[in-house]
């Protein structure tokens, strides 16, 4: 794709400084004006993305509704109703977003990259190219994916994009594989399978030529105006695009005016071309949507927006019942016979806290004074506090039958005994369901990124990638796939029960004249466990006829008597 095909892009693309703009378009797919099924949309824009990644890591961190956080919040609140001091009272986002975020690539990887028959992984590989497994664990290795997978996933679950760039470092020899935050991908173009054809990568980053004692004062590094010299952070931008068979690359560093092409990848002492140029035939970054809800949707859905809805109304309502419960607390008077000096008959405040309250509303009511004659009558507002907090509850267990990992992890929270361990295996199911579904799109991405790697690494002649020529990425040299393995493993006890339950059926089969290699296949024993029920009973049998002939040659059997029944003579004894 030539960089003239852009539209302009290159002159116009600027990040802005401005705060994330709200808009309710901005989390749901809103078809064009034209109004007809598959148009245009919004939700794949910059600035709704960027609207969405910000909401969303704010649900995580349970800040979304603090207005002194996020400039966006104010508006927010005030678009969907909610109270003015609504607070993340029963936001599951984080409970939600860290079961995928720790059970897509759960447990330890196996740095040799093996099948996990062995070797317990996270990411067990079967293939039938062993060649494979070497480059994929220096792979690994040198994109400490041991920790990065999470994170990964975590990005995916709470962004609904998970983006995964390959960099060649050149200077290190080695390809390492960079989790990258979705928000700084200000366009991609992909094809209809989902393969990245070029993409514009803007972020802030840390400034090469900084220097702090050319500075006058701290905040000279964030005055817009200032030179970029003079900048403690720069603007990063990368553009990417595919010609045929080679992939270009262009760097820049700044914004505005004093952008220019500048290298990235070199040092002071030895500097690289800021344009590159190279025949990878592919561009490495694959980005994985963490729902895909219909055909033609490029950009994914987190893990919790379709609750999003149903958290705002718990929240809202949870948030009126704690505050009315510290009024409630506090108590409140209605005086009479006892005139305010200071001002006329009305409602005024109790004594104001000498230290300041931000909130006030929250905790103080209103207190009134009247005429001479009258008594002092509490005030509490009628609000049914346990039927406020049975709602509540009722809201919470409708939001979580919708997320059957919820509806899961508040079970097994709940629930103690070996009479429930039944119900929890079915509520286990739907759940384990669901973050195998998800993982179809990770496993994915991983095979790319892998096949991906190994080309590059192999094309650039790099260690532990040798051996794989420049067509292996489409000839099928590299393919490979992430085997199954359990999303909470499997309980001692659970299958101790199984193991039992699939003894007694094979017993009772075979006695009922079953052959015993039928009943095994019929209980989904997999050809690597029926071969090795096959040699084991050849070698029992095998035992069995030693056993046999060893008996027979202890105690051979008797002569066998003559016709006539009477004994046959020794010749021995016959002299």
């Amino acid at each position: 794709m030539p960089m003239s095909s852009w539209g302009g892009i290159t002159s116009s693309v600027r990040l802005s400084r401005r705060s994330v703009a709200f808009s309710k378009a901005h989390t749901s797919t809103v078809e064009g004006s034209g109004g007809y099924i598959g148009g245009p949309d919004t939700f794949g824009d910059f600035e709704a993305r960027r609207f969405r990644y910000a909401l969303y890591k704010a649900l995580w961190q349970n800040t979304a509704y603090d207005k002194d956080v996020h400039p966006w919040a104010a508006a927010r609140n005030r678009a969907y109703g909610h109270y003015r001091f609504t607070r993340g009272t029963n936001t599951p986002a984080y409970r939600l977003a860290e079961v995928f975020a720790t059970h897509v690539f759960n447990g330890r990887l196996d740095m040799r990259a093996g099948d996990g028959r062995k070797v317990p992984s996270a990411i067990p590989i079967e293939t039938d190219n062993e060649a494979i497994r070497r480059p994929i664990a220096r792979f690994w290795r040198d994109s400490n994916f041991a920790v990065n997978k999470a994170i990964l996933c975590r990005t995916g679950a709470v962004c609904g994009d998970a983006p995964f760039f390959l960099n060649d470092n050149v200077r290190k020899r080695r390809i390492e594989g960079e989790p990258l935050d979705p928000a700084c991908l200000r366009y991609v173009a992909r094809d209809h399978q989902g393969n990245v054809q070029g993409y514009i990568r803007q972020e802030y980053r840390p400034n090469p030529e900084y220097n702090p004692p050319k500075r006058h004062a701290r905040e000279r590094s964030a005055d817009p105006e200032a030179p970029n010299d003079q900048k403690e952070y720069v603007l990063y931008t990368e553009y990417c695009w595919r010609e045929g068979e080679d992939v270009v690359f262009r760097t820049y560093r700044g914004e505005g005016e004093e952008r220019k092409s500048y290298d990235w990848r070199g040092t002071p002492d030895d500097r690289l071309d800021p344009e590159w140029e190279v025949a990878y035939g592919f561009v490495p970054l694959v980005i994985v949507p963490h729902i895909q809800t219909w055909p033609g949707q490029q950009w994914g859905f987190g893990e919790y927006a379709p609750l999003l809805a149903k958290v705002d109304e718990v929240n809202d309502l949870g948030s009126k019942l704690h505050d009315q419960i510290r009024k409630t607390v506090e108590g409140a008077y209605f005086f009479a016979g006892v005139q305010d000096p200071r001002r006329k008959l009305k409602p005024g405040r109790e004594t104001p806290d000498p230290d300041g309250d931000a909130q006030p509303d929250r905790q103080e009511m209103y207190v009134y004074y009247a005429g001479i004659g009258a008594t002092a009558t509490p005030l509490i507002l009628p609000l049914d506090i346990q039927f406020t907090s049975i709602e509540i509850m009722n809201q919470r267990a409708e939001l979580e039958m919708d997320s059957p990992v919820l509806r899961f992890d508040r079970m097994r929270s709940q629930v103690s005994g070996d009479a429930s361990a039944k119900a929890l295996r079915e509520a286990r199911k739907p759940a384990e369901g669901a973050v195998q579904e998800r993982r179809a799109n990770y496993d994915d991405m991983l095979v790319r990124a892998h096949k991906m790697a190994i080309s590059m690494g192999s094309f650039r002649g790099y260690p532990e990638y040798e051996g794989f020529g420049p067509d292996a990425y489409e000839s099928g040299k590299l393919d490979h796939a992430i085997g199954w393995r359990s999303v909470y493993g499997v309980d001692p006890i659970d299958e101790a029960e199984l193991q039992m339950a699939q003894a007694s059926a094979a017993a009772t089969w075979k006695g009922a004249g079953v052959p015993i290699r039928l009943v095994l296949e019929g209980m989904g024993w997999n050809e690597e466990k029926l071969g090795a029920f096959d040699e084991a009973q050849a070698d029992e049998q095998a035992k069995a006829l030693e056993q046999q002939k060893a008996m027979i040659a202890l105690n051979p059997p008797a002569p066998a008597a003559p016709a006539n029944g009477r004994p046959k003579p020794d010749p021995a004894s016959t002299n």
